[in-house]
């Protein structure tokens, strides 16, 4: 009896060794997928590089074939929802398309492998929650098992303005601390819905959805807003404390570009408002363009 007993427990020992060389077998070849960020110019839209805890959206192409899946940066590294594999059978310089974005909501549940999607941006930015959620950052690469890391190379692709106000109003009307029902300032006549396309790198003003866009408040004098590519003549309407407006329409279009900061000076004066205007890199001091409009 015994023997019997030593018998069986040989033969299972040999059975469990025999299924963790099967399981081991299961991995022989693969090779772990994994992943590194990098920013153009080192800024989010809110902060100057990813922070602990944020989700980047990613799809991967064929032979993978993952459809909107997550990367969340920990660590300074990015770690996969789910730990993917290149495909035995993937040729060891083929490549295969990787796809993402941040903020990872930003197509909700569409994926951006398939075709062009259409996105409106926040129309009121003014909480920081509705801006940073208009923002759009995106990596496209390909990839091949040869690389021991995919590095997803995060640009902009929507424009950025910034608004700094010089008051010089008799009024004093800026000089206080400001409520948030103290002034506002419009931008009127801007597209908000853009149609992306990130694997042909695309981002486009949809042609009828002209709307207002309500800046964030960055600082007391300074404002911000997310603005999808386009050239426009927008109209800067702004409303004082007394309810009394002044707008401002330049003489000439704007042109918005994707990764591209365009800043603008505000100067209130007395029954006047003017504008002075520098395109830029996101954070980038070295001036392209730079004209003043009357």
């Amino acid at each position: 009896m015994k023997k019997l007993l030593y018998v069986l427990a040989f033969a299972a020992a040999v059975v469990l060794a025999g299924c963790q060389r099967e399981a081991e077998n299961a991995n022989t070849g693969l090779k772990e997928i994994k992943f590194k960020a990098s920013l153009d110019f080192d800024t989010k839209v809110t902060a100057s590089s990813f922070e602990e805890g944020d989700v980047i959206g990613l799809s991967v192409g064929e032979p993978i074939n993952v459809s909107c899946s997550k990367l969340t940066y920990s660590g300074g590294a990015l770690t996969a929802e789910k730990t993917l594999y290149w495909p035995e059978s993937m040729p060891y310089l083929a490549e295969a398309l990787f796809m993402a974005w941040y903020p990872h909501n930003f197509f909700g549940d569409l994926d951006p492998m398939k075709s062009g999607i259409s996105h409106i941006i926040e129309r009121d930015q003014y909480r920081e929650g509705k801006y940073e959620g208009s923002d759009l950052l995106a990596a496209v690469t390909g990839a091949s098992p040869a690389k021991e890391t995919v590095d997803l190379e995060f640009r902009h692709k929507f424009s950025r303005l910034k608004i700094k106000v010089v008051d010089q109003l008799c009024a004093d009307s800026f000089r206080d601390i400001q409520a948030d029902s103290f002034h506002s300032i419009g931008l009127f006549g801007l597209k908000l819905q853009a149609v992306v396309n990130l694997g042909e790198g695309t981002v486009q003003a949809y042609e009828t959805s002209e709307d207002v866009i309500y800046p964030m408040r960055a600082s007391e004098m300074n404002y911000w807003a997310i603005v999808v590519p386009q050239t426009a003549t927008p109209e800067i309407v702004v409303t004082l404390n007394s309810g009394e407006t002044r707008t401002y329409v330049p003489s000439v279009p704007i042109t918005f570009t994707g990764g591209k900061q365009l800043s603008a000076t505000l100067t209130l004066a007395d029954k006047e408002i003017s504008f002075q205007w520098d395109i830029v890199d996101w954070e980038d001091d070295d001036t392209e363009i730079n004209f003043v409009q009357p």
